[in-house]
C-alpha cells in the first residue's frame, strides 16, 4: 500500500477511529527504533557546495567569535529592517 493510499483510507475513517487510530500510532511511534535515514540527518542533505560553505562559516566563527550575531532580538532586528524597507518602497503621500 503506498503513502498515497494510506492516506486517503486514514482520512476516510470516522472520528472516533481516527482517535484511536492516533493513539495507537503515537505510541507506536514512540516504541519503533530511531530512523538511520538520510533525511534524519541535515548535514547529510547538503550538497558538496553547501557542505563547504557551512564549513567556511564555520572556520570564520571559530576564528573570530566576534563576528557572530546573537539570536536575541533577532525578531526585532528583521522587523525594524522589513519596516524601513516599505518605507522606502511606499509612494510618497500627495496632498
Amino acid at each position: 500500500m503506498s503513502v498515497k493510499e494510506l492516506e486517503k483510507k486514514i482520512r476516510a475513517l470516522p472520528r472516533h477511529r481516527l482517535e484511536r487510530f492516533g493513539e495507537w500510532f503515537d505510541a507506536f511511534r514512540g516504541q519503533a527504533a530511531p530512523s538511520r535515514a538520510p533525511e534524519d540527518k541535515p548535514e547529510e542533505r547538503l550538497g558538496g557546495e553547501q557542505k563547504q560553505e557551512v564549513l567556511r562559516r564555520r572556520a570564520a566563527y571559530l576564528a573570530n567569535p566576534s563576528i557572530a550575531t546573537p539570536w536575541e532580538g533577532t525578531a526585532d532586528r528583521l522587523l525594524k529592517q522589513l519596516r524601513a524597507r516599505r518605507r522606502q518602497k511606499a509612494p510618497a503621500n500627495r496632498g
